[in-house]
C-alpha cells in the first residue's frame, strides 16, 4: 500500500503537496489512485480553486470523450465541519448519518453531487458531475487546456453581456427552486415558504 501511495504523490508536484498537505491525506490518496486506476483519472494537474472546504484541481480524463475534469476534494481536517453538519443533518437525503468529521463530510460530498444531478436535470446549467469516491467530487472542467474561465467578478462585460447573465442567472434560480426544488447558499429556518418570481 505504502508503494501505491508514493506512486501516486510522484504524480503530484512537490510544491502542491506543500501547499495542500491537508487535502492529500493518506486515504484522499488512495481514492484519488483508485479512480486513476479504473481509467476516470489519467493525470492530476496543479490546483486552480481553494476554499474553506475544499480544493479544485484539473485533471485529464481517461473516460468517453471526456477530456478534461475538475476534481473537488474536500478537506477532512480543516473544513467547516458546523455548517456542514447543519445542512446534512437537516437533509432527509442522509438520515441515520453517524456525526463524526470525516462521515460529515463525506455525506457533504455525496450530497453535493445528488444536487448537481438535480439541477443539472432541472434544466439548470452546472458543471456536470461525473463521479464521486469518498471526499473526491469528479465533474466538468469549466474552461480550456487546464485553464478556468474566469469568475463572473473577473469578467470584462459590456452593459448588454451582464443584463444577459443576469436574466439567465434569474432564470437559473426559478428552476433551480421550482423544478430541482433547491434553493442555493441559503438556509431557511423551517417554515412555510413560498417565493415568486
Amino acid at each position: 500500500m505504502d508503494e501505491i501511495i508514493d506512486e501516486f504523490r510522484m504524480r503530484i508536484k512537490a510544491s502542491d503537496m506543500e501547499t495542500f498537505a491537508d487535502v492529500f491525506d493518506e486515504a484522499t490518496l488512495m481514492a484519488l489512485y483508485e479512480l486513476s486506476r479504473k481509467g476516470y483519472i489519467e493525470a492530476l494537474g496543479g490546483c486552480f480553486s481553494t476554499g474553506k472546504e475544499a480544493n479544485l484541481f484539473h485533471a485529464l480524463a481517461k473516460k468517453d470523450d471526456i477530456s478534461e475534469i475538475a476534481v473537488k476534494i474536500y478537506l477532512i481536517s480543516t473544513a467547516n465541519f458546523n455548517a456542514m453538519k447543519e445542512y446534512i443533518l437537516g437533509d432527509p437525503r442522509f438520515v441515520g448519518i453517524k456525526q463524526s468529521r470525516k462521515d460529515i463530510i463525506l455525506a457533504w460530498t455525496k450530497k453535493e453531487f445528488k444536487n448537481l444531478k438535480r439541477a443539472e436535470e432541472a434544466g439548470v446549467r452546472v458543471p456536470k458531475p461525473y463521479f464521486t469516491k469518498r471526499n473526491i467530487l469528479l465533474m466538468e472542467f469549466i474552461g480550456k487546456d487546464g485553464i478556468p474561465m474566469p469568475q463572473l467578478k473577473d469578467a470584462e462585460l459590456t452593459q448588454e453581456e451582464a443584463k444577459h447573465i443576469f436574466n439567465r442567472t434569474v432564470e437559473y434560480m426559478k428552476l433551480l427552486y421550482s423544478k430541482a426544488r433547491l434553493i442555493h447558499a441559503a438556509k431557511l429556518p423551517v417554515t412555510d415558504h413560498k417565493l415568486s418570481f
